[in-house]
């Protein structure tokens, strides 16, 4: 068969080849004990020619549709494991300051506590020790003056041996100066352990401040947000 004279296809008659491609291999002639037929080449040839040039256009337009989209894709894909890397990187940095921040804080009130603790104890200890001294120099003072009365009471009991009551008396006195002593430095006592008891009360309200400062930036330090991937 002679070859037809070229026609121009659309797009829209593509199919109407395949068809007349797909009516060639029907009524080709069967070739004995195979599959295969025979057609006309130069007929076949020239309808596979006159399909490709007619989608040409929409293949071309069609692969580079596909690329451009891969290449969007893989663009996107990339962008998005730079950005999932820099979140990681920048949460990695924010818990790290986080937790230097925390255990600055941390570190600062324990020092503070340490340093107030050791000053009120220290506060403590001058106070006691002073009212120690004190109460020690009263009742040397009161026995003292004990000694010197009884020995007063005694020279006065010598010369005047006949007078019971007077000696009576003057022991009386004596002991008198000495319960009055002893009640002085009692008293004393007292009031130095409440000053002392005053000084711990100031202590466990500082300290009890600063354990809220704590308890706040931790709680701050909880309440910060995470990013999220």
């Amino acid at each position: 068969m002679a070859p037809q004279e070229e026609a121009q296809y659309a797009p829209s008659d593509v199919i109407a080849v395949l068809n007349r491609l797909s009516e060639m291999i029907e009524q080709g002639r069967g070739v004995p004990f195979s599959a295969s037929v025979m057609i006309n080449q130069a007929e076949g040839v020239e309808l596979l020619d006159n399909a490709r040039a007619a989608l040409p256009a929409d293949l071309v337009n069609a692969d580079r549709i596909v690329t451009d989209a891969n290449k969007v894709l893989d663009a996107a894909d990339e962008e998005a494991a730079q950005t999932i890397s820099d979140a990681r990187v920048e949460a990695e940095q924010v818990t790290r300051e986080a937790e230097e921040e925390a255990h600055n804080t941390v570190t600062q009130a324990n020092a503070q506590a340490e340093q107030t603790i050791a000053e009120a104890n220290q506060r403590a200890e001058s106070t006691i020790n002073h009212a120690d001294a004190q109460a020690e120099e009263t009742i040397a003072q009161a026995n003292q003056r004990a000694d010197q009365i009884l020995q007063e009471a005694r020279q006065r009991a010598d010369q005047l041996v006949s007078q019971e009551n007077i000696y009576r008396e003057a022991q009386q006195a004596a002991r008198q100066t000495v319960q009055e002593a002893r009640q002085q430095a009692s008293d004393f006592m007292n009031q130095s352990d409440q000053y002392v008891n005053e000084s711990l009360a100031q202590l466990e309200e500082l300290l009890g401040g600063i354990a809220e400062q704590t308890r706040q930036g931790r709680a701050q330090f909880s309440r910060q947000e995470r990013p999220q991937f």
